[in-house]
This record gives C-alpha cells, structure tokens and sequence, in this order.
C-alpha cells in the first residue's frame, strides 16, 4: 500500500511540476551558445581588467622615474646654488688691504706734477745717415733634369720616372757584363733593330727583335708600345692593346718625359680597340691622347669615328 501511495504522489507531482530543461535540439544549442557568448565575455572582461592593471603599473613606473629625474634635477641646481654662493661669500669677505707707507712717505708733501711740455719742439740738425756699401748676392736654384719651371710640374712624379730609368741602364749594364762583346744583349740595340725592321715593312723580325729587347729588359716600356705596333700592323689587334696597355703601366708616374711615348702607346691601343669595335674603350684612349695632344686633327677624326660608331652600335643594341 505504501509503495502504491508513493508512486502515485510523485505521478501527481510531474503532472504538477513540468521539467525546467528544454527538450527539443534547438533549444538546447541555444542554451549552449548562450552559454559560450557569457563565457566569452567573462573572458574579454577580465582581460580587459587585467590590461587595465599593467597599463596603471606602467604608468606608474614611468610618473616614479620622473619624480626620480626632478628630484635629482631639484638637487643638483640646489647644489650648483650653494657653490655660487660660498664663492660670492669667499669674495665679499676678502678685504683689499692698502700699501703700507714708510713715516718719511706720510709726512713728505705731495710732489708737484710739471706741466707737459709742448708736442712742438725746434728742429735739430742731424748728419746724415751713411750709405749702406754695395754688396753681391748669389741665388742658388736647384738642380732639376726637367727644364720646365718647378711649379709648372710635380716633382715626385719626375723624381720616380727619373729613378725608373736608372734602374732601365743598370739592367742593361748587367745584361751586357752578361755577355761581354755581345752587342746583340743590348736592348737598346735590339729596339733599333726593330725600328730599322719596321721601316723596312719587315714587321715579323721587328716583333723578334723587341721580343728579345723585353725578355733582357722587362721594364722596356718603347720596346712593348713599338712591338704592339707591329701587331698591328700584322692584323693582331689584340696582341697590340695588351703591349700596349703594358707599356702604359710601365710609363709611370706621367711626367712630361714620357709624354711622347704615352701619346703613342695610347694611340695604338686606341686604334686596336676600335679594330675590335670597342668603340667606347677606343674613344676614351684617343680623349686621353688628345690631351696630351690637343692640336692634333687625325686624333680628332679618330674619336669623332669612336664616338659615331659606338652610338650607332648602342642604338641598333
């Protein structure tokens, strides 16, 4: 009988009470979303709360260094004005004390000042100064190989060219002590060979004879620039702008010594660089041999056909 009672007392209040909970699917995941939007913004508030704190603490930190910078600012203008002071003090005391005087100076009157003479007085006759003798004053110049004027030219420049060439004759000295009475260990004689070969039209034996110059005297400059003549002259182009080129290593400091062999050696590459249509390198060559040659109308002709070319050659590129 209890257990009837019992059941029919809790039947009677779920008919009473409904459930609290929905009980269809879409209430439910709106229940759960609800419930994750709250979460949501519980989160975002407390992050904000959060960030709020470490911006105050921030803040803080910064108004405490600045208190800290005032402070010192405060204490070191204090301490500049005591300094200012103690030294205004020290001066204010110090007294200027006058100069002792003997008794005699204290009761001896006062001496009386005699009026200025007058700016005007009558002229004296004076003798006449002695003339100075004569005397003989010797210049001394310095002795220099170039004979151009020493502030027309640069001293270091010729005085290393000048060094080159000594060091040239000592090695032909050597090569010829080498071979004593052998004039063909001459380079100077092999370079002269090879010229009277050159104007002869005999450009192979010339390029032999100043082939055999450079190998006894590697630092003969003229012998480089006259066998890349010859190249050229063969129709080796190449070989000529690289004796060329040597040679212009070899001709320096530029000085007006060297002026005629840099002029050619300039020249000849410049012709062998157009040659091979380097038209841009070939007209800066007969620029620098212009220089050293203004009033020459062939090179003039050679770089207005350097420069025509090469743009010609750079527009049809």
């Amino acid at each position: 009988v209890c257990m009837y009672v019992c059941v029919w007392v809790c039947l009677i209040c779920m008919r009473a009470q409904p459930l609290i909970y929905p009980s269809t699917k879409e209430e439910i995941l709106a229940r759960r979303l609800a419930a994750q939007d709250r979460h949501r913004a519980t989160e975002e508030q407390l992050l904000a709360q959060r960030q709020a704190v470490i911006r105050e603490g921030e803040r803080a930190s910064v108004r405490q260094q600045l208190d800290l910078e005032a402070k010192d600012r405060e204490s070191l203008r204090k301490a500049k004005e005591a300094a200012v002071a103690k030294v205004i003090d020290g001066l204010n005391e110090v007294e200027v004390s006058p100069t002792p005087q003997s008794p005699a100076q204290v009761a001896a009157p006062a001496a009386v000042v005699p009026p200025p003479r007058s700016t005007k007085s009558t002229p004296v006759a004076t003798a006449a100064a002695p003339v100075r003798a004569g005397g003989k004053i010797e210049v001394k110049f310095t002795p220099r190989q170039f004979k151009t004027p020493l502030r027309e030219q640069h001293a270091q420049q010729e005085e290393e060219w000048l060094a080159k060439q000594s060091e040239a004759r000592q090695a032909v000295q050597r090569a010829k002590e080498r071979q004593p009475g052998d004039i063909e260990a001459d380079p100077l004689w092999l370079c002269d060979r090879g010229k009277e070969f050159f104007k002869q039209e005999n450009y192979q034996s010339a390029i032999n004879a100043f082939t055999e110059a450079v190998t006894i005297d590697p630092n003969c400059a003229p012998a480089y620039s006259n066998r890349g003549a010859c190249h050229l002259k063969m129709g080796d182009p190449q070989a000529c702008a690289a004796d060329c080129l040597k040679a212009l290593t070899l001709l320096q400091p530029p000085c007006d010594a060297n002026a005629r062999s840099r002029l050619l050696a300039h020249t000849r590459r410049g012709t062998a660089l157009a040659l091979v249509e380097d038209f841009v390198e070939a007209a800066a060559e007969f620029r620098t041999a212009l220089a050293l040659d203004p009033e020459n109308a062939e090179l003039k002709g050679c770089l207005a056909d350097a420069l025509r070319r090469g743009n010609f050659d750079s527009g049809q590129s």
